[in-house]
């Protein structure tokens, strides 16, 4: 799990800093956090977290832009704002705020959030993986196709390539079946992600490309045709 704060309030990213060491402590969970005294030096930074605690009010780039560009990046991560404005909490609507807590911290409203942010990753939509940087949550939306590495698995995203320490026959146990098809025995695509197909290989939005195996063919088409009646994407 990794965590951002980004906060211009030294005493209120401490104290965020231990509720968070308590929380996830007690739960014995892998987590990594990085702070941040303004939104620039957020956006400078090239990792990817899933969750930032974010202030309201900051220095030149309030927390609201600051956010704003952070999806502008097409980044799922999830956002917490803190703010000792509780009137603004509405404005956080627009960046598809997961929580806004006020300050001083409430730790039962923080744990809660937490608790409520852990039940989501047991959904389809989330994905855990486990990466030569700890634990990570994504949202499976994000994956364009994944293939296999020897033991391992990369996931190829719109602008990176995760690699999970899970093979590909694990990872594939936590998709969602009518929107991702293993196409072949060392690629797994997802439907929303398809740009054209042919009867060798499948061209992604992305760019790039994964192969199907003959004796798959037959079933992709199946599902792929399937997917699209069921969503009605409109697509050919």
């Amino acid at each position: 799990m990794k965590i951002a704060l980004c906060d211009d309030e030294k005493f209120w990213v401490d104290e965020l800093h231990r509720l968070l060491n308590e929380y996830y402590s007690a739960r014995r969970t892998d987590y990594y956090i990085t702070t941040f005294s303004s939104g620039n030096e957020l956006l400078k930074n090239s990792d990817k977290y899933d969750v930032i605690f974010m202030d309201y009010r900051m220095g030149e780039l309030d927390g609201i832009e600051t956010a704003r560009k952070i999806r502008e990046q097409n980044n799922g991560c999830v956002i917490i704002f803190v703010s000792s404005y509780p009137d603004v909490a509405i404005d956080t609507f627009e960046v598809n705020a997961f929580r806004f807590l006020v300050k001083p911290i409430d730790k039962e409203k923080l744990f809660m959030s937490l608790d409520d942010f852990r039940k989501q990753t047991e959904n389809d939509d989330f994905i855990v993986l486990k990466s030569r940087n700890g634990e990570r949550i994504i949202r499976a939306s994000e994956i364009v196709f994944c293939e296999a590495a020897y033991k391992h698995t990369l996931l190829h995203m719109s602008n990176e390539v995760i690699e999970s320490a899970k093979n590909i026959k694990e990872i594939q146990k936590q998709m969602t079946k009518d929107i991702f098809f293993r196409c072949h025995k060392a690629y797994i695509v997802s439907f929303p992600h398809i740009k054209s197909f042919d009867n060798n290989c499948i061209i992604m939005d992305n760019g790039e490309q994964a192969f199907i195996s003959r004796n798959n063919l037959a079933a992709f088409k199946t599902a792929f045709q399937e997917y699209i009646l069921k969503y009605n994407m409109g697509r050919i």
